[in-house]
């Protein structure tokens, strides 16, 4: 479950559900893999930024962090998705609504107001 709010208006919301099945990584070559995949899809987008990765920490370390961690997936069965963008609002108030998110400039606001936009075409 994860919610976006700006000023109370805007609303992403996903609901999901799981089997009760969780799958732990056995092996450290598994959870070494989890971790690296991980890293990666969080790093990317900071570049032109060189990305972080474990082979920068001395051996020691990293293994003592992987020690640390339990990876585990969890299977779901359904995802439900829900948008609320000011849809009881004027044309107005949407446009302003949007102008405000894009002046913010942050990625969280920047992604309502993309979502807004193109919810606002349909």
């Amino acid at each position: 479950f994860r919610r976006l709010i700006a000023k109370d208006i805007e609303l992403h919301r996903v609901r999901v559900r799981q089997r009760l099945c969780v799958q732990r990584f056995q092996t450290r070559d598994e959870l070494r893999t989890l971790l690296d995949d991980l890293s990666a899809g969080h790093e990317t987008p900071l570049s032109p930024k060189k990305p972080w990765t474990m082979d920068k920490l001395p051996a020691q370390r990293a293994d003592a962090m992987m020690n640390a961690i339990v990876g585990f997936a969890v299977n779901f069965e359904s995802v439900l998705g829900k948008f609320k963008l000011s849809q009881d609002k004027s044309a107005d108030d949407i446009s302003n609504v949007i102008a405000a998110l894009e002046a913010r400039c942050d990625t969280g606001s920047l992604a309502i107001a993309r979502a807004m936009r193109e919810h606002t075409k349909a």
